[in-house]
């Protein structure tokens, strides 16, 4: 007993003491708990006997603040990628994540839990910033960037469970969060890009869904990629996310090429998921939701979803060479001539 109240007044001290370092301030963000666990990370007392110790404590719930810690390192990886408003992959991950906080309670009542959910969709797309590809692609991947992306999901867990070792979450918590990862870009049904690209460079098929969660991050992670939603009066989505992907990729018909860009955006991109989501109503979702449970919340999202091409009809082409114009329900019209100058009319003209 006198070496854990020992102990304790240690971490008192360094907690106290401490206060003006950077990583104490932002461990702080979860309180002192956070701290703890924070300090643990960074110090020598990351020791499966202390882990014990801080665990029986009945009023600090472990496990849970572990979690909540490795989400955050995971978000660190993500904002080394640059400003989070440039970055269209945290902009997915995040689009998701606000409606599984919107919708906390649906999952609580089906014995889901949100906040692992919220860590498995952060871990999943981790490994899609260019710093992680650049670190496996030349050992695992021959160089080839392409194989290094479609196993983007392998990487983000093998770099979060060296984080989740070090903060000790159990076997069976990182066996929930992996399970919300796993076949998050599927289903992998005959005629799509995943299905397609992934056995092809990888030899084997694309990985199938696990558990609810898992079914969850991939009925979100499709509506999300191939849809279009407007937030705060500009439209974001997986339809605006692979327009910049596919502009920047060389070697395709899309790169700078604004023309085939938009017509790939809401041509390939949205048509080629609606088959997916199809595929996850008639038979995952029974299979995995055989009591009808399946998250309401969900099935407005895909509603939603459903409405996304008609934003197209404020776009035309014309001319040879085409040219991108975006036009307003009055007739007014811009000839747009980069990718920017169309997200930012469409959204304009699209909210008259």
């Amino acid at each position: 007993m006198f070496r854990v109240l020992n102990l304790i007044v240690s971490i008192i001290m360094a907690l106290t003491v401490g206060l003006s370092t950077p990583h104490v301030l932002a461990a702080d963000r979860q309180g002192v708990s956070g701290a703890i666990s924070n300090l643990l990370f960074d110090s020598d007392f990351c020791t499966n006997g202390m882990r014990r110790i801080l665990s029986s404590d009945p009023n600090i719930d472990f496990e849970k603040q572990a979690i909540r810690d490795l989400t955050a390192l995971v978000i660190r990886e993500y904002l080394k990628a640059g400003y989070p408003s440039k970055n269209e992959n945290l902009k997915h991950v995040r689009r998701m994540i606000d409606i599984i906080r919107s919708n906390r309670t649906e999952l609580e009542k089906i014995g889901l839990n949100p906040d692992e959910i919220i860590s498995s969709l952060y871990i999943s797309d981790m490994a899609k910033s260019q710093h992680i590809i650049d670190k496996y692609k030349d050992t695992f991947f021959n160089g080839d960037y392409l194989t290094a992306f479609l196993e983007h999901s392998r990487m983000s867990m093998f770099e979060a469970d060296e984080m989740a070792k070090k903060l000790g979450i159990s076997d069976e918590a990182w066996q929930r969060l992996t399970s919300g990862v796993i076949g998050h870009d599927g289903p992998s049904i005959p005629g799509t890009w995943w299905e397609e690209m992934y056995s092809k460079k990888l030899g084997k098929p694309y990985p199938k869904l696990m558990a609810q969660q898992g079914v969850i991050h991939a009925y979100l992670d499709r509506m999300d990629q191939g849809g279009l939603y407007r937030i705060n009066k500009s439209l974001e989505g997986g339809i605006r996310k692979i327009s910049y992907d596919m502009y920047n990729r060389k070697k395709t018909p899309q790169y700078h090429n604004l023309t085939e860009t938009v017509k790939y955006a809401f041509g390939d991109v949205h048509e080629k998921t609606i088959p997916q989501l199809d595929h996850l109503d008639q038979v995952v979702v029974p299979k995995f939701f055989p009591e009808g449970n399946f998250p309401p919340f969900l099935r407005k999202q895909r509603a939603e979803f459903d409405q996304s091409q008609e934003y197209l009809e404020f776009v035309e082409f014309k001319g040879n060479p085409q040219r991108v114009i975006i036009k307003d329900k009055d007739g007014a019209e811009v000839v747009v001539k980069t990718l920017d100058e169309f997200w930012l009319f469409i959204s304009v003209f699209s909210n008259k």
